[in-house]
């Protein structure tokens, strides 16, 4: 199950995503391969992988957590999320919605409308 910090989110904020693995069994467990990506509003994606990217870490047996680059969420809306692994059958997906800031967005009141 993942979890996020509440709160309102805005461009250039970091993100946090927990996420935990299980077997079969339901015991806590690694994938061989823990892949993140994430899907901007406009439809650009990054991904980031454990082991390859500093941003994936393993607190533990089974858990993970991405830490995005203050860079990465720069504008505001909904993104989007999806946790692929090799090993365990788990994916996660979800969505944060990101404040519109008329300082990056360009909109004077996006909420307006």
């Amino acid at each position: 199950m993942p979890l996020m910090e509440p709160g309102l989110l805005w461009p250039g904020q970091t993100v946090k995503i927990l996420v935990d693995f299980t077997d079969e069994n339901g015991e806590l467990a690694d994938p061989f391969e823990v892949k993140f990506r994430f899907r901007s509003p406009w439809g650009r994606e990054s991904a980031y992988t454990y082991g390859q990217n500093n941003e994936v870490t393993r607190l533990a047996l089974g858990r993970f957590q991405l830490l995005t680059p203050d860079s990465m969420i720069n504008e505001g809306g909904r993104w989007s999320w999806r946790v692929e692994t090799k090993g365990t059958v788990s994916i996660a997906e979800g969505n944060i919605l990101v404040q519109y800031s008329p300082f990056l967005d360009g909109a004077r009141d996006a909420y307006s409308q």
